[in-house]
């Protein structure tokens, strides 16, 4: 039985070495798509090659009306100042304002090494309630499960994460369905060649139908490793979608029986 509704896809990796139009193509093909784009202080600052990339991006994406297919992860110092001071950086900032609707916002601060400073969530919770331009999405691992488990019992206005490779990109050896009535998506080594399999083992751990999003970079990358591979992202996409014929035409064999 499938107990998954994949709501998005979500291939990161996304930057200035990336045409934007090819982008505006992919996002057409693909209505579940979603574009991860890194952000960090050192990348990102004002008028840096990437923050005029991005804002062009954003710039075309609305021009063709494509909304809530676009995510910036928040990496290195900023993840730290966003999850743990409950502050978003002025260059951040700007780019929302000029975000395409329902943009969303990952913070990874676990993977840019800040989960043991993240102690208690009123800083961050304070930010979640007042900003109402994007939805957080926020990192679930046994070293920040503590931290996030306690902002779910204040609000449920966010996105939940799961990966146990703490950024790493390496396969979980299980999968857990952390909280009910918060969005989840899964990641952690996920590639074209082995979602198939995967998705079969977190369809195994939901007990009933539930929507998650899938998210993968490291294995989506150009060979050089500078950006998103479209072209790996599109057989990401299409194997999964296989899956989900192949598992529906099961279920609908059984009916039959």
């Amino acid at each position: 039985m499938n107990n998954l509704k994949i709501l998005k896809i979500s291939c990161c990796g996304a930057n200035e070495f990336n045409d934007i139009n090819e982008i505006i193509k992919f996002l057409k093909k693909n209505p579940r798509a979603e574009i991860g784009i890194g952000v960090s202080n050192q990348s990102t600052a004002h008028s840096r090659i990437r923050y005029n990339w991005i804002a062009h991006l954003f710039q075309t994406l609305k021009e063709n009306s494509i909304n809530g297919q676009t995510a910036l992860h928040v990496n290195k110092l900023w993840s730290k100042i966003v999850a743990i001071n409950g502050v978003l950086p002025l260059d951040l900032i700007e780019l929302i304002n000029n975000a395409p609707r329902d943009l969303r916002l990952q913070i990874n601060f676990v993977g840019s090494g800040y989960a043991c400073e993240a102690k208690k969530p009123e800083k961050l919770l304070k930010l979640i309630n007042k900003c109402n331009k994007v939805k957080f999405i926020l990192p679930y691992s046994p070293i920040s499960a503590n931290f996030i488990t306690s902002l779910r019992e204040k609000t449920n206005n966010f996105d939940v994460l799961y990966d146990q490779s703490y950024g790493s990109g390496t396969l979980a050896q299980s999968y857990q369905s952390v909280f009910e009535n918060t969005l989840q998506g899964y990641a952690g080594g996920f590639s074209p060649e082995n979602i198939q399999k995967e998705l079969g083992k977190i369809c195994s751990t939901q007990k009933k139908k539930t929507g998650i999003w899938i998210d993968a970079e490291g294995k989506l990358r150009q060979d050089n490793c500078n950006a998103l591979d479209l072209n790996k992202a599109q057989d990401f996409i299409n194997n999964i979608v296989s899956w989900e014929n192949s598992v529906n035409k099961k279920c609908i064999d059984m009916l039959i029986k």
